[in-house]
């Protein structure tokens, strides 16, 4: 009667039915309650849930350059499913993709496969019991974690499984962890967008139709769970990583240490029970928190922010519930050389997108400095070979002079203390 509420036709112009959709899904209205509505939330919707999930099925068709999804050997949880052969396509309209002969799908070995996919069938279950109570509510909610752990975690912890050029780099993938990278996110992704369905209904379709040679992702059947998916153990040591990494972060965070500078040692209090840590899931946090050493104990100083090593603060600690974590926070000659070694890559990292490279060109790089270069020249001594590598570098070299002329891009760096000059050219 007050017309206190924004227009629901500019509404949905702006942000799109599916986002309007689910903020209400997710609201007290369902319930009879009063809601206080708010475009913000509407927004939020858009942006944190949407795109998010728009931004992944854009990553696995834009470098699925004709991956062959074909059976993989009988063993283990098998799923019945249809391959497909992926092509590129634009993030907007993503061209149909192309049929494929029915087969097995196996279930990778790989951890974060293993994960992602125990994930999601814990998701489907949830699911299907929440819409069974009729309660729309905490139905829905989930729908949403699951798109952040799909984004943030599986997909970016897996980017040079699905690389082109990976190996180029340090990591090397086999064609059938690659294969395994794209089988198992077209997978998630086509059975979510089942689950999405009656939720999202048009970016549910989108997705589907594209990923599909069927009609319509409403003329399927809703998902049921797939037990033998369902890995508790998996998933249970998954989510603890993930929280060591969260608070891990937190402390780099609050102490303004970059992830890019590597830190000595992190030690973890092992407040829920594991028998055995998995190597594989120790190479995640040292990965994430760019930590040399990661250590488990069964004791860390209580009611400290800071544990003493030598007189000195060392040590910081931070605690959640269920984990507790201390990082070494001194950084030594040899690590601060490192970070700076980082800190390199990354700028002709960003160089290299600036001049349109393509992700396997080979470039030559040229670097020089101002004043006393023999700090700076230390990185490169020590770090030049790792440089090159990430960098897909067919030479690196000092030069007196950067002629902008003799090359495709020349910039400006400041690296800790010092001013570096880069020039890159194919």
């Amino acid at each position: 009667r007050l017309k206190n509420y924004p227009e629901p036709n500019l509404l949905i112009e702006k942000y799109g039915a599916d986002a309007l959709r689910y903020y209400l899904l997710t609201s007290p209205v369902m319930k009879a309650e009063n809601l206080r509505f708010s475009e913000k939330g509407v927004e939020e919707v858009l942006k944190k849930f949407i795109l998010t999930l728009w931004n992944v099925y854009s990553f696995l068709v834009m470098n699925a350059d004709e991956i062959p999804l074909t059976p993989f050997p009988k063993g283990g949880s098998d799923v019945e499913i249809t391959p497909i052969s992926l092509v590129k396509g634009g993030i907007k309209n993503a061209p149909p993709l192309k049929k494929g002969a029915g087969g097995i799908f196996k279930v990778s070995s790989n951890l974060l496969d293993k994960w992602i996919l125990s994930e999601f069938n814990i998701l489907v279950e949830e699911v299907n019991k929440q819409m069974e109570d009729y309660d729309l509510v905490r139905a829905s909610r989930p729908l949403r974690e699951f798109v952040d752990k799909l984004s943030n975690w599986y997909v970016r912890r897996s980017r040079k499984r699905f690389s082109a050029v990976v190996e180029t780099r340090q990591c090397l993938v086999s064609t059938n962890d690659k294969n395994f990278a794209f089988q198992t996110l077209h997978y998630i992704l086509t059975e979510y967008s089942k689950l999405l369905a009656p939720f999202m209904p048009f970016i549910a379709e989108e997705i589907y139709q594209n990923l599909t040679d069927k009609e319509s992702v409403h003329l399927e059947d809703f998902p049921v769970a797939n037990q033998k998916m369902i890995d508790e153990k998996v998933s249970g040591e998954m989510n603890f990583v993930r929280g060591v990494v969260s608070l891990g972060l937190a402390i780099r965070a609050k102490n303004s240490l970059k992830v890019r500078q590597p830190l000595s040692k992190l030690k973890v209090y092992k407040v829920i029970k594991l028998k055995v840590v998995d190597d594989e899931l120790i190479e995640l946090i040292k990965d994430e928190l760019n930590v040399k050493g990661v250590e488990f104990v069964d004791d860390l100083q209580k009611g400290s922010t800071a544990l003493r090593d030598n007189g000195a603060n060392k040590w910081i600690t931070e605690e959640d519930n269920k984990i507790k974590v201390a990082l070494n926070i001194e950084i030594t000659e040899e690590l601060k050389l490192e970070g700076q070694a980082r800190e390199i890559v990354r700028h002709i990292q960003v160089m290299r997108k600036e001049a349109k490279y393509n992700r396997d060109d080979v470039v030559l790089v040229k670097y020089n400095f101002s004043d006393d270069g023999e700090e700076i020249n230390k990185v490169f001594n020590k770090w030049g070979d790792y440089i090159k590598k990430e960098c897909l570098g067919e030479e690196i070299m000092f030069s007196e002079e950067l002629n902008k002329d003799e090359f495709d891009l020349v910039k400006e760096l400041k690296v800790g203390d010092w001013e570096l000059g880069i020039g890159i050219r194919k």
